[in-house]
């Protein structure tokens, strides 16, 4: 897998460049946000995905890796390819794009063209709670024990839900275990009360 690649950019369009490493010239399908932070005959990192079908292989190069992280979490929502993944990056930056899916925007994803409203209700539905804000380094812990109830059968987006409920309610108190935040979002899930 790359990561990344290092050159002169030796070609540059509205939506891709050419990259030349080392006499090998990589051509490179860039977001918006990427294509803005290169210039014709530049030496450069830029930050890749390779996406290979059974006819082909493409490279797409992001600004940064919370860009590409993003990215690759689109990409996990059914019916949503690289090339949508990347109209959608490209059409609304990084927070506003974690912002519109935390709180259910439909009209907001929308609005980005090729972008319907069921595949954006899609899109909600898949990744609402998973995308983590890049300023915090690190998930917190609702997200890291949400991934155990996800592994249990429950989606992730009502475990984050419930696990949140459930850490307001113990606030104030001495660190609460995680088995009891779990076995308390497991109830609060049986039950309903964060769906």
């Amino acid at each position: 897998m790359y990561n990344s690649l290092r050159g002169r950019i030796s070609e540059l369009g509205a939506d891709y460049c050419a990259i030349d490493v080392g006499g090998v010239e990589y051509l490179l399908t860039l977001s918006a946000a990427a294509v803005g932070t290169v210039s014709l005959n530049q030496e450069c990192r830029i930050l890749v995905y390779l996406h290979h079908k059974e006819d082909q292989l493409k490279l797409f190069g992001f600004a940064d890796k919370a860009e590409r992280e993003i990215f690759l979490q689109l990409l996990k929502v059914s019916g949503v390819g690289p090339s949508l993944g990347m109209k959608i990056i490209s059409g609304i930056p990084g927070g506003e794009l974690r912002t519109a899916i935390e709180g259910g925007d439909v009209s907001r994803l929308s609005a980005i063209p090729g972008l319907g409203k069921k595949s954006a209700q899609k899109i909600i539905l898949a990744l609402q709670g998973s995308l983590v804000p890049q300023e915090s380094g690190s998930p917190g812990p609702e997200a890291e024990l949400a991934e155990a109830l996800v592994a249990m059968g429950f989606e992730r987006s009502a475990a984050l839900k419930a696990l949140r409920q459930v850490a307001e309610l113990h606030k104030g108190e001495s660190t609460p275990g995680e088995e009891l935040l779990i076995r308390e979002a497991i109830v609060a899930l049986s039950k309903g009360g964060a769906g």
